[in-house]
């Protein structure tokens, strides 16, 4: 079974704020699982990864966004661990922001399901990324390798998701240009 940082289903339920239903709705499945509603789960605590796709699932219909929405709560993922415990010292540019959401990967999720980032191609400007993340929708990837290039300084860079294995690829892979 996967397992999730609490922080990161409380980022969801967060921007459900304006769907007062959807949000009782996920907050009533975070409690009959855990005995605690979003805004008291443990940060750093670790939850059920299902619990994170359901809260997910309960965003993404109540927004009017849709699909989108999850492009929208990946943009705010790496600013919440920059809020939780802080980055480390040295993050200067879109390579190192996205070596380090490889690592944050690992540390933030965990299960024999969670496998690490493969690097295709890691160089300045261009960065082609392998992830078999069954665990995680390909939009919110997508969502943060876009808010990870906001953070660089990258306001206008590009991500690309060129196969998936939704589609039955045996990875999903990621084009990420600045």
């Amino acid at each position: 079974m996967a397992e999730i940082k609490g922080k990161f289903i409380s980022l969801c339920a967060s921007l459900m704020a304006l769907y007062k239903d959807k949000l009782a709705k996920a907050d009533e499945a975070i409690f009959s699982q855990t005995g605690k509603h979003w805004h008291e789960l443990d940060p750093e605590g670790w939850y059920d990864a299902a619990l994170y796709r359901s809260t997910i699932a309960a965003y993404v219909e109540g927004s009017p966004a849709r699909e989108e929405a999850m492009v929208t709560l990946g943009k705010l993922i790496y600013p919440t661990i920059k809020r939780t415990v802080g980055f480390p010292p040295g993050l200067s540019n879109p390579v190192d922001y996205i070596t380090f959401e490889s690592e944050g990967y690992q540390a933030n999720l965990r299960g024999p399901e969670i496998k690490p980032r493969n690097f295709v191609k890691k160089e300045d400007g261009h960065i082609i990324i392998e992830t078999r993340m069954e665990e995680q929708d390909c939009k919110v990837l997508e969502g943060v390798y876009l808010g990870i290039l906001e953070m660089a300084g990258v306001p206008n860079g590009k991500v690309s998701h060129t196969r998936c294995i939704k589609k039955g690829d045996p990875f999903c892979e990621f084009h990420v240009k600045w």
